[in-house]
């Protein structure tokens, strides 16, 4: 089975169950570089919070997520009515699509592609806004004399998969434009607690006073917890309130509720997170650009995204080499503004992975590893 298959793109990295069925690899045989989370783990107290609390998997969890919440809120100095917990952004990104009815809508790319699909599958029209390999996936703008007015805009900051960073200026820029046509902003910020320092660039304060922003959080990826999938939105609490309504009585298990409250008092490990962070993101980017036939483009974040310059070899072609090694990457064929075949994306993971990931990538693109094919 090939992992890129119209049944599986929408699995946005992390598969690694392909190739254990596939392959008969144990969980141990495969380095996910396909998924954007910590490579440092999660802390102690995910661990202690879920075996002190196994009993309370006996009862319904909280509908209404207080504590939850009240930690959030906190965490960001914002009432907690402002609050959404949900069970991944994934989830909030359908929600805002059922939950605002709209004929078309502006996605700001290349990006992540869950926006532009959740927006098709209600009939909407997508235009593209793209930021150009030339000048390094800036983030483009928009013009707002030649774009049509849309009713929703999708911005992800930092932006999946380029790694790049807008300025707070720029998006608030972004946010009056569409307050003054009646849009909605929906502000992706899944990757900005990588970011040093991320209290500059959020939009977190403006999005729980005014109508015209949405901004969408994650605690998957900082602190290493995909499997409780675990996010949340903030925003206006008439926004809240009304999405709250689209949800399921119970959209979070018991874990997840309070290993969450438990994580916003973990502002230590945020901190020592983005210093290893940078630090490899930096040697793992200095030892890829040592292969000739691979362009890597700078990032803020825990990923890179990388280019083929060569034709022998696809991204998909190339993907599949490094599973049949137990390496998972990102092939990057189903993002809009990237050319096919060309791009791959690298998560940032331990020293000692990453320099095992480099060392069988050189190997497969000088040949020294047989081609799938």
């Amino acid at each position: 089975m090939n992992p890129l298959d119209e049944e599986s793109r929408r699995i946005h990295g992390g598969n690694r169950w392909v190739w254990m069925r596939e392959r008969g690899f144990a969980m141990d045989d495969v380095i996910d570089f396909s998924a954007d989370v910590n490579p440092l783990g999660f802390p102690d107290c995910v661990r202690s919070v879920i075996e002190a609390n196994v009993e309370s998997i006996r009862h319904y969890p909280d509908p209404d997520a207080v504590a939850l919440r009240e930690a959030i809120a906190e965490f960001h100095s914002i009432p907690m009515e402002c609050v959404l917990p949900a069970n991944g952004s994934a989830e909030l990104i359908t929600l805002l699509v059922q939950f605002r009815f709209f004929q078309r809508g502006v996605v700001f790319g290349p990006t992540f592609t869950e926006y532009a699909w959740v927006a098709r599958q209600r009939q909407a029209t997508v235009i593209d806004v793209l930021a150009k390999e030339d000048a390094g996936f800036q983030f483009p703008g928009i013009s707002l004399h030649k774009t049509p007015k849309p009713e929703v805009v999708f911005l992800c900051n930092p932006n999946n998969p380029t790694g790049q960073l807008i300025s707070k200026t720029r998006v608030l820029e972004l946010a009056q434009w569409c307050e003054k046509i009646g849009a909605y902003l929906v502000l992706d910020e899944a990757f900005i607690d990588f970011v040093e320092p991320s209290d500059g660039i959020s939009l977190v304060s403006e999005a729980a006073r005014f109508d015209s922003v949405v901004v969408l959080r994650s605690l998957t990826k900082s602190f290493a917890i995909p499997g409780l999938r675990l996010g949340y939105l903030v925003g206006s609490e008439t926004i809240v309130q009304r999405l709250r309504a689209l949800q399921t009585p119970w959209p979070l298990n018991t874990f997840a509720l309070l290993v969450g409250t438990r994580l916003l008092q973990e502002n230590d490990w945020l901190s020592h997170t983005r210093q290893q962070i940078a630090h490899l993101r930096q040697r793992l980017c200095q030892s890829l650009e040592t292969i000739p036939d691979l362009k890597v483009f700078p990032s803020v974040t825990n990923f890179l995204l990388c280019k083929l310059r060569s034709l022998d070899r696809s991204a998909s072609e190339l993907t599949c080499d490094l599973a049949q090694q137990g390496l998972l990457i990102r092939c990057c064929d189903d993002f809009v503004g990237l050319e096919t075949g060309r791009f791959i994306r690298i998560a940032v993971r331990t020293q000692k992975e990453n320099e095992r990931l480099v060392q069988v990538l050189r190997n497969i693109m000088e040949g020294r590893i047989a081609n799938s094919r």
